[in-house]
């Protein structure tokens, strides 16, 4: 955003389009979400709104210990709370656009959910669904499963957790699971819903939408982008690795600051010494996981799920 802009709020006309996208990133939490919306909003022609179904929370609190976003002090965000979410993508592009000069932009929305998306696509006041892509974005659930066991020390929290999960799983046997089997079944259904979302956003085909692993991002993430960007319709640019010098970032996670701004990447493997070998092991073996890998074209792998298609 050029720095003499102070006020875009009346910044408002026709968007040509077939030159505007806005990409969501659909994922459960802990899987790099704000990594792969720096990476791909660092390009020449996307630009980043962080986790955005957060707006309106992030702006009212008064302190935020986790997160820290632009919504605040980026003109760009400038009294989008006040009106309807369903519009805020169209908005965001248009603004974008008139600031800038430049009559191609695709945003990177990384809200996660699949209620988010479905909510801005059930009305006619946004975008159109053909202006829509989506990224599912997946990690290990090894890596979760270790990482949720330590969010969920509290009995009546591992309770709420074992109820939703049974219920949503329509597994009532999960009352009296262990506990790391409850969070195997959390990890399925939370991708199985991505899933089948974009069925739906895709006329019945899920496979029309990137998948990307934390493992591949994290440990390849050139190779990663060779074969993301021209799926979004865009060339990887050098620029995307030093991501950290973008401008607008949307949100990014205070605990990771400091690697953010200096473009570093580093792999989060804890779960590797947190989770037993044994149950390690059983979570990769479980029947559930291993289809899900197959049907999204994944390989287990020591480190991580991996593209079937990525180098040893």
């Amino acid at each position: 955003m050029t720095s003499h802009v102070t006020d875009v709020t009346d910044l408002t006309g026709p968007v040509p389009a077939q030159h505007t996208r806005a990409v969501i990133l659909l994922a459960t939490n802990y899987s790099g979400s704000h990594l792969l919306s720096h990476l791909l909003g660092a390009h020449s022609a996307c630009f980043s709104v962080g986790e955005l179904h957060r707006l309106r929370k992030l702006l009212t609190s008064e302190t935020t210990d986790k997160i820290k976003s632009d919504y605040a002090c980026h003109p760009l965000f400038a009294d989008l709370a006040a009106s309807p979410p369903e519009t805020w993508h169209k908005t965001l592009l248009q603004r974008y656009q008139l600031v800038h000069g430049d009559p191609y932009c695709v945003l990177i929305d990384n809200s996660k959910k699949p209620a988010w998306a479905q909510q801005v696509l059930a009305t006619d006041q946004g975008l159109s669904p053909t202006n829509y892509q989506y990224i599912h974005l997946i990690r290990d659930p090894r890596a979760l499963v270790a990482r949720w066991s330590q969010d969920h020390q509290r009995l009546r929290t591992r309770f709420k957790v074992r109820c939703r999960t049974s219920r949503r799983s329509h597994k009532p046997q999960l009352l009296l699971a262990r506990y790391s089997n409850i969070l195997v079944h959390k990890w399925l259904t939370e991708n199985h819903t991505i899933r089948q979302f974009l069925r739906q956003a895709n006329h019945g085909a899920a496979s029309a939408s990137p998948v990307v692993t934390y493992h591949d991002m994290v440990f390849a993430p050139r190779r990663t982008l060779a074969r993301l960007m021209p799926q979004l319709g865009l060339q990887p640019e050098v620029q995307q690795m030093q991501f950290g010098a973008s401008s607008l970032k949307g949100t990014f996670k205070t605990a990771h600051e400091q690697s953010i701004r200096q473009s570093i990447i580093t792999p989060d493997l804890r779960w590797q010494r947190l989770l037993p070998a044994r149950t390690q092991q059983d979570i990769i073996n479980h029947p559930d996981v291993r289809d899900l890998a197959g049907a999204l074209g994944l390989k287990i792998t020591p480190q991580g799920l991996s593209s079937v298609n990525s180098e040893p």
